[in-house]
Order: structure tokens, then sequence, then C-alpha cells
């Protein structure tokens, strides 16, 4: 499925004024499962947080994109955690709760896989959710990760340890569902 208007780009520190005021009106959606939500309370927060993510896409140590509806910045998807003597790489995403629900996330990560096994080399990719982020686990899902592991204290958030799902997805297994979906 193609979702229209959906447009991709690398984030700069020009998407701060929209990123912040979508993290601003789904900060309580975002809160139990996104710890920066916590930290990022200010547009000088936004913009900090961007001025280090271009660093870091510069050494390569971190791609992250702008997913951008209708123009608007309305969330971002990265890898992170690249180790690229084993070709591996972690996949985060979230999405202004505005526009949940429309297949945008889902058409992002496919782009983002593109990237990440076509062009940037990758051949493991991994996706980690709470385990009662179930909209994040359908995503993983959806694109044909599988469930690897579930580690039940994981994840710490308010002094508190939470259990996370691990979702992995191979180049070679993509390589495969591509062939599906083009028979």
């Amino acid at each position: 499925m193609v979702v229209k208007d959906l447009l991709l780009i690398p984030s700069t520190k020009s998407d701060a004024v929209e990123l912040f005021a979508a993290i601003a009106a789904s900060r309580k959606e975002l809160l139990p499962f996104m710890l920066w939500a916590q930290t990022t309370l200010t547009l000088a927060d936004e913009e900090e947080f961007l001025a280090y993510a271009e660093k870091k896409m510069a050494t390569r140590e971190l791609f992250i994109w702008t997913i951008k509806v209708a123009g608007v910045a309305v969330g971002q998807i990265d890898l992170h955690e690249i180790v690229w003597e084993e070709k591996a790489a972690r996949l985060g995403y979230w999405l202004a709760t505005s526009v949940q629900g429309h297949g945008y996330v889902h058409q992002a990560l496919r782009q983002v896989l593109s990237i990440a096994f076509q062009q940037l080399g990758l051949s493991k990719l991994e996706i980690i959710a709470d385990q009662k982020n179930i909209a994040s686990q359908r995503v993983a899902q959806r694109a044909a990760f599988t469930l690897a592991e579930v580690v039940e204290e994981y994840l710490f958030s308010a002094g508190v340890f939470f259990p996370a799902e691990f979702f992995q997805l191979t180049k070679e297994d993509w390589e495969k569902e591509q062939q599906k979906k083009s028979s």
C-alpha cells in the first residue's frame, strides 16, 4: 500500500518546530513508551536533539528521518545502535497521535527497510517494543519482523522495569517477502 502525501526526509533542525508541536500534542500517548518524551519539554530540547542527530548522521552512527504527511512533520523513524561490523541496527519510530492508524509508519518503515538493506548494506534489523505497545508490535509484524525474544525486565521507566519484545528481520527474509509481493 502506498500512502498518499507521505514524504520521508533526513531530519534536520529545520524540522524542530513541527516535530515539537507533534510531540507536545501527543505527549500523553508517547510517555508510556518513549522515554525521551519525558525530557523533550521545550522547543530548545528538540532543537538540541536534532543538532545531536545531525552530528551522528554525519558519522553514520545514526540515520533518522522525519515523516511528513501533506508537507507537515508528524513523526520520525530511525536506525540506531548501528554495528557496522555485524551489519546490524535497531529501528525506532513514533508518530503523532492525530495521524495514527493510516499506515504512515508502515509506509515509512518499508522505505527505511529498502534503504537499510539495499543502500546501507545492513543484514539484520531489530525493533524493541514495550510489551504493552500493541501498535508498535503490529507495525513490526506487518513488515515481516518475527518475534525473537521477550525480556521480562528490559525497559526502565519511573523506577520500574517493563517487559520488552524483540523483533528481528534479516535481509534474506526481507528479500523473500519482496519476492512474494512481486509474484
